[in-house]
């Protein structure tokens, strides 16, 4: 036994000796290898230095011709170039860098995860000891996302934990969503979206969102929900919205990214296997679809960029001007010429004005489709909005689908708009109100109510309730066209009307107007609007509802749109996008739409074709009048509705046709004068326009006593536009043979109104071939007075049925206080008497009215007035009187009240005037014409003049 253990003991020893002679061997080797790499160590970054270089400088190249959102990290110098370009749709998008180490030098390139299209949730991976450089990623994925899609990205940013501190940029991200409390609220509207995209856009041709065109993509964005801190906070029903949202959302283009903290807890039953399709991101390794751990490469995450860097970023994404599909007018709305007016307004007007989904058209109209009416309609939408773009593409797609004499149209704006200032020459607009103030705003509306009780003695007199049974029966007392009223900031309706009345008047037309065939389209900021009355019984009757981009309070507010409107109306964040609901607010009766565009010169093109072919189309009396009303400028003459009626005539009327003329009602283009009667020779006269819808102010001189006219006031490019006035509306009323006109014009020279007379005179009088004389000579009124009184002593030897053949004569004088001929003077006992001259002016006035012999004067003021006339014993030989602003003493003068000191309580523009006739004590507040009106004087006369040119030619 014991030789045994020694055998074994001698043979350890055998190895152990062979063992510790290999150690030795290798120490020997090792300190070899040790000295060899010693000596080579310091060589390696000499070796391995230039490949390294080589590389970044070919990568440099590279990323030279990637875009800088693709494949740079956010160091500034890579952004100092940075502009905004089209969006394009990656598959993958940057979340850092995968880094290799050699020696002292460090070779990145950049480290994706999947993007657009690949189906996929990212879901970024922490643990409480790295929640922030977690957070820090998901900042800078909120930012490269905004960059690489500018302006037609959506964000909803959800942190409950924070509060929204996860995202501190999001007031810089270009569209955010509104989010609340309730998590599970916020994402529901997310879910309302994919499926109202999944049910209006995909189908076997574009199953996926990114798929679809472009155009349709831009204006509906991709949306991308981003989730802190989950899923501390996060109750079941958030999750399981999360859980959907990321099942469907892609799709739709809707693309949750989720940071998720392991050390964290789940509820019950609930984990993170529930997002399908996950696309799983670790701080330590990178997106967990990459080869980076293969090739012992370390994982960088990228973190926001700096706060300075941020700033300029977005300041450059805020410039650039977000890209849109507008849809072209003659794609949606428009017609071929040869079918303009071929639809009938008998039951309803209908028209395109814009698309939606794919190629749907989008349809707005008023009356009744079967057993459904639509009665009135109310837009709402911020500045910018489009809802102009809207209002023109509405207007034209009716004016070239109903005829003029079909549908009439009343454009009212606000009192700082101007959006229907292109449709002056539209033949089916019967009112463009510019500029409006409440006060003719209000006007409008009861014109309109007025017309809508005229309409229904019409239908009781014929037998029937309402428009469309009127047309059955031919339209047996004329024809009535469907009238459509668009206020745009219809609020102040309300401004200053503590009575009411908007309110009264829009309450009776939203109830009474459809069956009338007077339908109403309110536009606005808002729906609401402060200071309206009976606000629900309004809205009952408002069965069109348009909504586009509003405030977000606003919309909350809204009671018109149920929940899934308001979430529509909550995606309008471009021009040109909208909700419609004609179903009276129905929740389940709202389209997603987007407003066609009309360029501004196909539109004046079309407004000018519109108007020559109802001209050649139609008699002038079977158009609108046009009424023109701007509510800053004085008005144009030769915008006068009834004054342009006139001219669109072949000639001169004749006196029985002006009488039958005169005596028709204002809603069949007359003047609504009962004791118009041809033997008095009358004439109407027009000074301005009233503080109404239809209402010129006018005088009518009559072959009777007393009928003179004096106009006072020291606004001389108003008393001058008056005259201009008047004497244009006598050459369009009077052939050549019918009158004659005698000016003395006494205004200063050089004045801005000095020449006014003198060109009526040169310009209309003289080519037309009336028989008119003009000086400025003093030594010339002598003679003027002393030939009207031969010929008033002439005119006293006529039989009556010769005077009233004589043609009418007018004598406008300007002034005459500066004619030291014809002032009053005091005599040797202190009174004041007429000289010589005056007493001869004086007769003329008492005698010469009922021969056809009127004058005309015009004073500076009241005492330059008295200088002249008596205004005891003869102003009441001046029926006719118009005051400019006075003092109320020198109004109680001249208009027996102080109405006249009241004119411009409103301030100086625009300017007022008073018209009082005596006889029937009645008076007119009214805006004068005036030598400085928007369209030159020149230009109006020479428009008048070349139609009576051409009248005279025919005589």
């Amino acid at each position: 036994m014991f030789g045994i253990w020694k055998d074994r003991v001698t043979e350890l020893e055998k190895k152990i000796s062979a063992t510790e002679k290999e150690i030795e061997a290798a120490q020997a080797r090792g300190k070899l290898l040790f000295h060899h790499g010693s000596k080579f160590a310091k060589q390696i970054d000499a070796f391995f230095g230039p490949q390294l270089a080589e590389n970044e400088s070919e990568l440099e190249k590279y990323f030279a011709d990637c875009n800088v959102t693709d494949v740079r990290g956010w160091e500034t110098e890579h952004w100092q170039a940075w502009k905004p370009s089209e969006a394009y749709l990656n598959d993958y998008i940057r979340i850092g860098e995968q880094v290799e180490s050699r020696g002292n030098r460090d070779f990145a390139v950049p480290h994706f995860a999947p993007f657009i299209g690949e189906n996929k949730t990212l879901i970024i991976v922490s643990d409480d000891h790295s929640v922030d450089a977690a957070i820090a990623l998901l900042q800078s994925l909120a930012v490269r996302i905004a960059l690489t899609l500018p302006h037609q990205s959506r964000f909803t940013l959800v942190d409950p934990v924070g509060a929204g501190a996860a995202f501190p940029m999001q007031r810089s991200l270009p569209f955010v969503r509104e989010t609340s409390d309730d998590i599970r609220r916020d994402l529901d509207q997310v879910s309302a979206d994919i499926r109202r995209i999944n049910a209006t856009y995909l189908d076997a041709s574009a199953d996926s969102f990114e798929r679809l065109p472009e155009d349709i993509r831009i204006n509906e964005r991709l949306e991308f929900i981003l989730a802190a801190n989950f899923p501390r906070e996060y109750d079941r029903r958030a999750i399981e919205a999360l859980y959907s949202i990321g099942r469907t959302g892609p799709k739709a283009g809707k693309y949750l990214i989720l940071h998720y903290n392991q050390s964290q807890t789940m509820p019950r039953d609930m984990s993170i296997s529930g997002f399908e399709n996950s696309a799983y991101i670790r701080l330590n390794e990178g997106y967990s679809g990459s080869d980076a751990t293969a090739c012992q490469l370390k994982f960088v995450p990228d973190r926001a960029p700096s706060a300075h860097l941020q700033t300029e970023l977005f300041e450059k994404l805020s410039q650039a001007k977000p890209p849109q599909r507008d849809l072209a007018w003659d794609k949606t709305a428009a017609l071929p010429s040869e079918d303009w007016w071929q639809e009938k307004a008998q039951v309803l007007i209908e028209t395109p004005i814009g698309g939606f989904g794919s190629n749907e058209l989008l349809k707005v109209w008023f009356g009744e489709k079967g057993e459904s009416p639509c009665a009135h309609g109310i837009l709402g939408g911020t500045t910018g909005s489009g809802k102009s773009t809207l209002y023109h593409v509405m207007i034209m797609g009716l004016a070239v689908r109903y005829a003029p004499d079909d549908l009439k149209m009343y454009l009212v704006d606000g009192k700082s708009g101007v959006t229907f200032q292109p449709y002056r020459d539209l033949p089916h607009a019967e009112v463009v109100s510019l500029r409006t103030m409440p006060e003719l705003s209000r006007s409008v509306l009861a014109e309109l109510v007025a017309e809508m009780d005229y309409r229904y003695e019409i239908f009781g007199s014929v037998g029937v309730e309402k428009l469309a049974d009127y047309y059955n029966q031919g339209q047996p007392q004329g024809k009535l066209p469907r009238i459509l009223l668009l206020v745009d900031e219809y609020q102040e309706l309300f401004e200053g009307d503590q009575d009411g009345i908007a309110s009264s008047h829009l309450l009776k037309l939203a109830q009474q107007g459809r069956a009338a065939g007077i339908h109403m389209l309110l536009g606005s900021q808002g729906f609401s609007a402060v200071g309206m009355l009976h606000r629900d019984d309004i809205f009952r009757n408002i069965h069109l509802m348009m909504a586009m981009r509003m405030r977000f309070d606003d919309v909350q507010a809204l009671t018109n749109f149920g929940r899934r409107g308001k979430q529509l109306i909550m995606t309008c964040d471009l021009p040109g996008k909208i909700v419609l609901n004609d179903q009276l607010g129905d929740d389940g009766a709202n389209t997603l739409g987007k407003v066609a565009l009309l360029e501004s010169d196909e539109r004046d093109r079309l407004v000018q074709q519109l108007y020559q072919k109802a001209h050649a189309q139609f008699s002038a009396d079977d158009l609108p009048l046009r009424v023109v009303l701007d509510g800053k400028e004085q008005p144009n003459l030769i915008e006068n509705p009834q004054l342009r009626n006139l001219l669109e005539h072949a000639t001169w009327l004749t006196p029985k046709e002006w009488q039958a003329k005169a005596r028709q009602a204002r809603q069949h283009n007359g003047l609504d004068i009962a004791d118009w009667f041809s033997a008095e020779r009358p004439n109407a006269m027009w000074l301005g326009q009233e503080f109404s819808v239809h209402g010129q102010a006018m005088m009518v001189t009559r072959r009777r006593i007393t009928e003179n006219a004096v106009l006072v006031g020291s606004e001389n490019t108003a008393t001058y536009g008056m005259l201009v006035g008047m004497l244009v509306s006598l050459a369009v009323n009077l052939n050549p043979q019918a009158v004659k006109f005698y000016i003395l014009d006494r205004s200063m020279p050089e004045t801005q109104w000095c020449e006014a007379l003198r060109a009526v005179h040169q310009a209309v009088f003289l080519p037309a071939g009336f028989s008119s004389t003009f000086t400025r000579s003093v030594k010339n009124i002598s003679g003027y007075i002393e030939t009207l009184l031969d010929e008033l002593e002439r005119r006293l030897a006529l039989e009556e049925d010769e005077r009233i053949a004589q043609p009418s004569i007018f004598v406008v004088m300007t002034e005459l206080d500066k004619v030291d001929e014809i002032r009053r003077q005091m005599d040797e006992y202190g009174t004041t008497v007429y000289s010589e001259l005056g007493e001869k002016l004086r007769r003329l006035c008492s005698e010469g009215s009922r021969l056809g012999i009127h004058i005309i004067l015009s004073f500076s003021g009241l005492q330059a007035m008295l200088n002249v006339i008596d205004d005891r014993r003869d102003l009441v030989l001046f029926r006719h009187r118009v005051a400019l602003q006075m003092s109320e003493d020198d109004s109680f003068t001249f208009v027996r009240n102080r109405a006249a000191s009241r004119l411009q309580l409103d301030g100086n523009k625009p300017i007022s005037a008073l018209y009082l006739d005596v006889e029937s004590d009645r008076s007119v507040r009214f805006k004068p014409y005036s030598t400085e009106a928007k369209i030159p004087l020149v230009e109006q006369l020479e428009q008048v003049a070349k139609i009576l040119t051409q009248w005279s030619q025919n005589l």
